[in-house]
């Protein structure tokens, strides 16, 4: 494999942490993975690695791409390969009473807001017919009130805790990142 000088340089850094940002097709996974391989010769222990991704898609091609580069199987590595919520979320889940949180934390995503509007429709509005664009307008509604008036550490979990006294304890993602940010 050739590597351009940059490549060389990132594969070649052993001490410190790194961020690589680069375009879709630019050879950061391969690069990864033989930093990764050059971490390992250079005496760190997998469990010592951390490489973080944007998408599971990209965990899942680098933990491919890492063994391939270790000729060895998925199973057998050990690094911290995650996505960058899925280490806030752990680390959240680590520190919830340092965060005021209780432990049984859960992750708000998109489907599960929509199940919550759907619910919350449904007992106040049960003569509603079109549930999914008032859902959609609630949601906008929502996020507007976060950006315009709330302050970063408020979000859309502290709306629906306080406005519809929710028994689940729940996170939106921005929330997740933003949280981790404080541990």
């Amino acid at each position: 494999m050739e590597f351009t000088e940059k490549q060389k340089q990132i594969i070649n850094k052993t001490a410190g942490a790194l961020i690589v940002l680069a375009p879709a097709g630019s050879g950061k996974t391969l690069t990864m993975s033989y930093k990764a391989k050059k971490l390992l010769e250079s005496g760190y222990k997998e469990e010592e690695i951390c490489v973080l991704t944007f998408s599971r898609q990209a965990k899942a091609n680098m933990l491919k791409s890492i063994a391939s580069t270790l000729n060895t199987h998925e199973n057998h590595v050990k690094m911290n390969i995650s996505t960058i919520h899925s280490l806030a979320y752990s680390a959240i889940r680590q520190n919830y009473e340092i965060l005021g949180l209780r432990p049984n934390l859960e992750v708000l995503d998109a489907d599960y807001l929509y199940m919550i509007l759907d619910e919350i429709i449904e007992k106040n509005y049960p003569k509603l017919s079109t549930k999914e664009s008032l859902i959609k307008a609630l949601d906008k509604t929502i996020q507007e009130y976060k950006s315009n008036y709330l302050n970063k550490t408020k979000s859309l979990v502290d709306i629906f805790r306080s406005h519809y006294k929710l028994e689940s304890p729940v996170v939106d993602v921005k929330t997740l990142v933003m949280e981790y940010r404080k541990i």
